[in-house]
C-alpha cells in the first residue's frame, strides 16, 4: 500500500475541514437524510452558495467523513504491516490503534457505519473496496501467526471478520471519559482475542502483553473502561 500524504493546510483546507467536523456531528445527531444542506450551512456560519463551493455536494461530503475515518486508519496499518514484529504484537498494536482511532474519529466511524448505502453506488464501492484492503490486513496478520506457529490452525479470513466485527462495533459503547485509556483498552481487548488464537496462551500472550490482564479493568466484577449505553434509536 502506498502511504498517504496530507495536504499543507490553509484556509480552504481549514474550512473544509470545519466543514467535515460540523457535518459529522449534525449527520451523527440526525442522520444523513434528516440534516438539510440549509441545517449544515446555518451551523457552519456561512450561505448555502459558499457551502457548495466548497463541498460540491452533501453526497461527497458524506463520502469524504468516510475517507477522513479510513485514511486515518491507513496510516495506522501500513507501519503495522511492515514492521518486523511478531503477528502477537502486531495484533496488540492493531486493536492500540483502533481505539486511539476511535478516541479521535469516533463520530466518523458511526457516520460511516450507519450511512454506507447513501452513498452512490460508484462511491459505496469504493469505500467496500477500501474496508476490504483493511479487512486483507488483518487476514495476513492471522495467517502469519499461523504459520509460525503463534496462532492455532485458523481460518484466518474468518478470524479476521470476527475481530473486525469487534472493532466495528467501537463507536456504539466507547466513551472518552472511560477509567481506561485507548491504549490499555486496545490491550484488554487484544488479551480475549490472543487467550483464543495463540497456541501457547499462557505464555506467549501474556508475555507480549507485558503483564496487562483483564481483572485490572475489573472492580467488583463490572467493567470499568467504559459505560455501556443504548443504541441510536433513530
Amino acid at each position: 500500500m502506498t502511504r498517504r500524504k496530507r495536504a499543507p493546510r490553509n484556509s480552504a483546507t481549514s474550512r473544509k475541514e470545519q466543514i467535515l467536523d460540523v457535518a459529522t456531528k449534525l449527520f451523527h445527531k440526525k442522520g444523513y437524510t434528516g440534516a438539510s444542506v440549509q441545517n449544515l450551512a446555518d451551523a457552519v456560519g456561512i450561505s448555502k452558495a459558499t457551502l457548495y463551493y466548497h463541498i460540491g455536494s452533501k453526497e461527497r461530503l458524506l463520502y469524504e467523513i468516510h475517507e477522513r475515518f479510513l485514511n486515518e486508519g491507513f496510516e495506522l496499518l501500513e507501519p503495522l504491516e511492515q514492521s518486523p514484529d511478531s503477528p502477537t504484537n502486531k495484533l496488540i498494536n492493531y486493536f492500540i490503534g483502533q481505539c486511539q482511532l476511535t478516541h479521535r474519529r469516533g463520530l466518523e466511524m458511526a457516520v460511516a457505519m450507519a450511512e454506507l448505502d447513501r452513498l452512490s453506488t460508484s462511491r459505496r464501492k469504493t469505500m467496500v473496496a477500501k474496508r476490504d484492503q483493511y479487512l486483507d490486513v488483518l487476514v495476513r496478520t492471522l495467517q502469519a501467526g499461523v504459520d509460525s506457529g503463534e496462532f492455532r490452525p485458523i481460518d484466518p479470513r474468518l478470524g479476521a471478520l470476527c475481530v473486525m466485527g469487534m472493532v466495528n462495533w467501537l463507536h456504539r459503547w466507547y466513551q472518552r471519559d472511560g477509567a481506561l485509556s485507548p491504549e490499555d483498552l486496545g490491550r484488554f481487548m487484544a488479551s480475549i482475542v490472543l487467550s483464543g488464537l495463540s497456541a501457547e496462551p499462557t505464555a506467549a500472550n501474556l508475555a507480549a502483553l507485558d503483564g496487562f490482564a483483564a481483572p485490572s479493568a475489573i472492580s467488583d466484577g463490572e467493567p470499568q473502561a467504559v459505560s455501556a449505553r443504548a443504541p441510536s434509536t433513530r
